[in-house]
């Protein structure tokens, strides 16, 4: 598959994706209570719940709780609530002391914070990897494989770091290799 430009209305079948989920995989806490605060910002009644930020929780559970998230802040389809979901991520992150303090190792930067996404996943995940690249002047690249974040999620995420940035890319594209294999293009 070639890159295309990331829209919302790239096909995305949740409920078959969801199936081919390992079912040894996790997510921290933290994410968990992001969401939370996802449906509070769209004010959306949340649950109330509270998840201890650095504990690892079955992924699993952690996407069906996304995909209840996005049915209730979706505009249009179910895509477009995983990218709202995904979009505020970053910027909320970035609010606590961890992202305070990676926005100054790398001096508020976008493409200094952009570098740092691998060790960010790989803390953040307990499979899966991400590598960035820059292949030429003002474009970046971010590669998850086996990461398991539907699609328009990290492309929400992509969009929230962009936004935090005040960046209005040139160009935002998207090539998905395998299932679980998703790179992101960003021109800028």
């Amino acid at each position: 598959m070639a890159f295309v430009k990331y829209t919302n209305d790239i096909p995305f079948d949740f409920e078959t994706w969801i199936q081919s989920v390992p079912r040894d995989t996790a997510t921290r806490g933290m994410f968990f209570n992001t969401l939370q605060k996802t449906l509070r910002y769209h004010r959306k009644e949340a649950s109330g719940q509270k998840w201890i930020g650095f504990k690892q929780y079955p992924r699993l559970e952690f996407l069906k709780e996304m995909r209840e998230v996005a049915e209730q802040v979706k505009d249009r389809s179910l895509n477009d609530g995983f990218f709202k979901a995904g979009r505020f991520v970053y910027p909320d992150f970035a609010r606590t002391l961890v992202g305070k303090s990676i926005f100054a190792i790398a001096n508020n930067n976008f493409l200094d914070v952009v570098r740092l996404a691998p060790r960010g996943y790989a803390a953040a995940n307990k499979y899966g990897k991400a590598e960035v690249s820059v292949p030429y002047d003002n474009c970046v690249q971010l590669s998850l494989e086996n990461v398991w974040d539907p699609m328009p999620f990290s492309a929400g995420i992509c969009q929230g770091v962009l936004d935090l940035f005040h960046i209005d890319p040139i160009k935002f594209e998207v090539e998905q290799s395998a299932l679980a294999h998703v790179t992101f293009r960003i021109t800028y």
